[in-house]
């Protein structure tokens, strides 16, 4: 039986009198696309801070680089679903310097991508790849304060989420430059065709 928690613990430490934040995510069942399709092991998630507290922006503007729609905010870190199954991300990663700039206290986001984690991605790099976004609600505590664990549950199996919230609902678009090139290259290619059919 599909079973959903989702549990975010977050722990604040001293690291080398560098304000660190530690974050410990299980997500399940998390979705590759709006279907049935579970998320595969070893995908790339990242985690992104709302640092102006303007919202996150408007995610299906995501490029195929970059982690973030809204300039003032800030990549927390990325990492892979791992394996502990398809459908669960079970993710930890460190913040360091976590006041340059200052994400304590500013809500944060997991990002999802159906595509497999390379260490130092830069985004989903290829267009068209399935993505989805869950905008937790929770901010970043401040150093050295751990909070509860958050468990989220869809309506599927008694909560109060959509049964949907774990779905991919978006696809990497092209970067502007390389729709343009695109756009160029096609044109050169059927000018090239027209002067083939004008002399042969």
């Amino acid at each position: 039986m599909k079973k959903m928690l989702v549990t975010l613990l977050m722990l604040g430490t001293a690291v080398a009198s560098q304000a660190s934040v530690t974050i410990d995510a299980q997500a399940a069942y998390v979705y590759a696309d709006t279907g049935s399709t579970l998320l595969g092991t070893g995908k790339l998630v990242a985690w992104v801070a709302d640092v102006d507290g303007d919202g996150f922006g408007m995610w299906n503007t995501l490029g195929t680089t970059g982690f973030t729609v809204d300039a003032d905010d800030v990549l927390l870190g990325i990492g892979s679903s791992g394996d502990a199954g398809e459908g669960l991300i079970w993710n930890t990663f460190v913040w360091n310097n976590v006041t340059s700039p200052n994400v304590q206290g500013k809500d944060y986001a997991m990002v999802w991508f159906n595509t497999d984690y390379v260490e130092g991605a830069t985004g989903a790099g290829a267009a068209g790849v399935k993505f989805g976004v869950f905008e937790t609600g929770e901010v970043v505590p401040n150093d050295g304060i751990m909070p509860d664990a958050y468990n989220y549950y869809t309506a599927e199996v008694g909560g109060t989420l959509a049964n949907n919230t774990f779905h991919a609902t978006y696809q990497s678009i092209p970067e502007p430059t390389t729709a343009v090139l695109a756009l160029i290259g096609g044109g050169l290619a059927y000018v090239a065709r027209r002067k083939q059919n004008i002399f042969a």
